[in-house]
Order: structure tokens, then C-alpha cells, then sequence
């Protein structure tokens, strides 16, 4: 009696089969898989980038603020 397979399983079969003769047959193939996961770090390194560029500004901004100048025209002329 013959095996019957759901098609996700004849997907998956496709996959693997197709894919790992892929790779033997082509050394340079990367994977769809490979190429999600560096776009993923890309997307995550520039993320960290942006964050940290934030922090920096904040801490920037409350370097320069100026001390409150006693004669400041609004005090004296008050």
C-alpha cells in the first residue's frame, strides 16, 4: 500500500530534498532562510544605532543647558 502525504508534508519534502541538493551542487547558495535572519540583524544593528544616537543627544542637551543667570533682563527688569 502506498504512503499518502499531506501537502504540507510534500512541501517540506520538496524543501529539504531540493535545498540540500542546492547547496552540494552550488557552494555559494544562500539560503532564503540565511538571508531573512542578516536582514533581521541589519534591521536590529541600525535600531541599536538609533537608540544610542537618542541617548547621546539627550545627554548632550543636558550638558549645554545654561545655569539659571541671576541678571537675566526678564530678573532685573522684572
Amino acid at each position: 500500500m502506498a504512503q499518502l502525504y499531506s501537502p504540507m508534508q510534500v512541501v517540506y519534502l520538496f524543501n529539504v530534498i531540493f535545498y540540500s541538493y542546492l547547496s552540494s551542487w552550488h557552494v555559494e547558495f544562500v539560503s532564503p532562510a540565511q538571508v531573512r535572519s542578516i536582514r533581521r540583524k541589519g534591521k536590529g544593528d541600525s535600531y541599536k544605532e538609533r537608540i544610542l544616537a537618542r541617548q547621546e543627544r539627550a545627554s548632550r542637551q543636558i550638558e549645554r543647558k545654561r545655569e539659571e543667570d541671576p541678571l537675566a533682563v526678564a530678573k532685573v527688569f522684572a
